[in-house]
């Protein structure tokens, strides 16, 4: 049989016949299988399955051509293997950790923040590793083990912390914030308490009582000292001041400028317990920091930021600060009031409830100097850096440019409207019969001790005189290149560019974009005590020390070009052109860098490369241009959300 099947290929089974199903005894008809299990055997099944079947071969036929044929299942592709994220490396930890905390600060940029880290744990790393402990926010083991690695691989132990994971961004952010001693510990000399009793200030009795006192009532131990009248606060100020290595002062004998006042609010000063001074016998740029406590140097280096300038701690009495914080307070709420006035006016302004009717309708010499008067201290008091004066049909509209938005002040009637501009162009020495040309002209004012330079521009329009009027405060600090607000890698090029020994450097933008700051900022940065500085401007907007400055005087003939020419006789290193305005102009200044001068310029472009192309159309030789000039700056201010 298996013979015969294998020649005609077909199945062992294949022309058999068909297995009848079996009855039971019980007469019930089984299964085919169970009928089929009892009648094999199991070596037959078994040989019958397992039996190989040749097939007639059929090289036209495909596999998938038989009835039988079905495809097998594809197995599904295996899930891709995702490349596993390589770790963080140390420093990317450290990163991310300054960035955390200085971001919960608010008020320090991160690698400000590792640089007061660095300097505060060299110069005593076991005194901030007591602090931290005290703080609660590592474990003595945590510190000493910290120490004992710093030593042997050369980190920071503040750095070992954050990479073992032993600080928290958030705690380590909070304590920064409330504990002002925290960064101070770098400067004393051992424990204060210590040196109370060393010096014979007090016994140490004395001390015990104090400090037992201390415990629970949250006042600092020196201002217990003098509530329980061990000490003076003159003895605790003359030893802190020493113990700090600090100035001792008296703040009753500085000043504290009405800008200090705006700065600080009054909430500010009580929580840090400090004062904000200015010593108008300093002539640097330096504001003083009065507290009868410790200052820290991170708030420090805030305080720093805020102002623009520099700023240098100092210790007073503590019955002296009170006294002038006193004056403080009552300066500050007279400051509240007058914004809070001002803020009611701006209000007004944009509503339009401002009306011709509100404006003293009064001819003659004495109305039109009060109102002019009027203006510019408003002006002044809103900080606005221009004054517009606009005829409208019925009035002449007076409005101020504040943060760069325009805001109407008031309205002024056409009866008083013809004095009020004759007033300002006699105070800017103009012509006041000359009313179809435009002219320039500009006077100063003095304001709370301050200094003004007002330019004065006027303007014939078909309803009449239109004035302009742009407020500089000569007197004020010029801010160094760091409080400019730039990114750190353009600080680093205006830096590097500002130090050149020769060449032009331009600043761009549109008016009011701060480019005569910048340069000023520039060079407040050189030093004047080995360098010539000269500038020529149109007017001198700053003072600047130790920099001879040159205003141009149109009546007198004396330009731009005369200028430059008087400055090149007096062999200057660096000098600044207020700005290139013609051909002469540019051509000297160009010149002038080319021959070993450092020459500082603005111009009225839209973008640095619009620079180049500028100085091509006023005829400089392109050579020159590509010889003398070294860096264009291209700015725009940024309004700020809060002063």
């Amino acid at each position: 049989m298996e013979e015969e099947t294998r020649n005609e290929g077909k199945s062992p089974f294949e022309g058999t016949e068909e297995i009848p199903a079996s009855l039971s005894e019980e007469g019930e008809e089984e299964s085919v299988w169970s009928a089929f299990k009892r009648e094999l055997k199991w070596q037959s099944i078994k040989k019958a399955l397992t039996k190989e079947i040749y097939l007639p071969f059929d090289p036209q036929r495909k596999v998938t051509d038989y009835e039988d044929f079905q495809p097998l299942t594809p197995m599904p592709a295996p899930p891709p293997v995702r490349e596993a994220t390589p770790p963080k490396t140390d420093a990317e930890r450290v990163r991310e950790f300054l960035e955390e905390v200085a971001h919960q600060i608010g008020w320090i940029t991160p690698q400000d923040l590792r640089e007061k880290l660095d300097e505060i744990w060299s110069s005593d790393p076991q005194g901030c590793g007591r602090r931290l402990v005290h703080l609660e926010l590592v474990s003595q083991e945590r510190i000493d083990a910290a120490l004992t690695q710093s030593r042997a691989e050369g980190k920071a132990p503040w750095e070992i912390l954050v990479l073992e994971g032993n600080l928290q961004p958030t705690s380590f952010a909070q304590a920064l914030i409330a504990e002002r001693e925290f960064p101070l510990i770098h400067r004393t000399k051992g424990r204060f308490s210590e040196k109370l009793v060393s010096e014979g200030i007090v016994t140490g009795e004395q001390m015990r009582q104090a400090l037992q006192r201390q415990k629970g009532s949250g006042k600092r131990l020196e201002e217990l000292l003098i509530e329980m009248k061990f000490v003076t606060p003159e003895q605790i100020a003359r030893l802190l001041a020493d113990f700090l290595e600090l100035p001792l002062i008296d703040p009753l004998g500085y000043s504290i400028p009405l800008e200090l006042v705006r700065v600080f609010p009054n909430v500010f000063v009580q929580e840090f317990t400090l004062l904000p001074l200015h010593d108008p016998e300093r002539t640097d740029n330096t504001i003083l920091i009065a507290s009868p406590e410790p200052i820290s140097p991170l708030l420090t280096s805030i305080i720093k930021m805020r102002l623009l300038c520099n700023v240098e701690p100092a210790i007073s009495p503590r019955n002296r600060f009170l006294q002038k914080l006193e004056e403080y307070e009552a300066e500050y709420a007279q400051v509240v009031k007058d914004s809070e006035a001002l803020q009611s006016e701006m209000e007004e302004m944009r509503k339009g409830e401002l009306v011709e009717s509100e404006v003293p309708i009064v001819t003659g010499d004495v109305a039109a100097i009060d109102l002019v008067g009027d203006i510019i201290e408003r002006a002044l008091r809103s900080r606005a850096t221009d004054i517009h004066l606009e005829p409208q049909r019925g009035y002449l509209r007076v409005r101020l440019r504040i943060d760069g938005i325009l805001y109407e002040m008031m309205r002024v009637s056409l009866a008083l409207a013809n004095e009020v501009v004759s007033r300002i162009k006699i105070l800017a020495d103009l012509d006041i019969t000359e009313k179809r040309q435009a002219q320039d002209g500009h006077f100063s004012i003095t304001a709370n001790e301050k200094s003004f330079d007002l330019r004065v521009a006027t303007a014939p329009t078909h309803l009449g005189e239109r004035i302009a009027i742009r407020i500089g405060d000569s007197s004020r600090i010029i801010a160094d290149l760091q409080g400019l607000g730039l990114e750190p890698e353009e600080l680093r090029k205006i830096n590097r560019l500002s130090h050149r020994p020769y060449g032009i450097i331009l600043a761009t933008g549109p008016t009011g974009s701060g480019k005569t700051t910048t340069l000023y900022s520039c060079l407040a940065q050189l030093d004047a005590t080995t360098q010539n500085i000269m500038t020529i401007e149109d007017p001198v907007e700053y003072e600047l020390p130790g920099i001879s400055q040159i205003s141009v005087n149109y009546k007198t003939n004396f330009d731009f070009v005369k200028g430059l020419r008087a400055i090149l006789r007096h062999d200057p290193d660096t000098m600044m052109v207020g700005e290139i305005r013609d051909e002469e102009t540019a051509i000297i200044a160009v010149r002038a860098a080319m021959t070993g001068v450092l020459v500082f310029s603005t111009l009225h472009t839209n973008d640095s490369v619009g620079a180049i192309t500028r100085l091509i159309n006023l005829n400089v030789p392109v050579y020159l241009v590509a010889n003398a000039l070294i860096g264009v700056i291209a700015q725009r201010l940024v309004r700020k959300i809060c002063p």
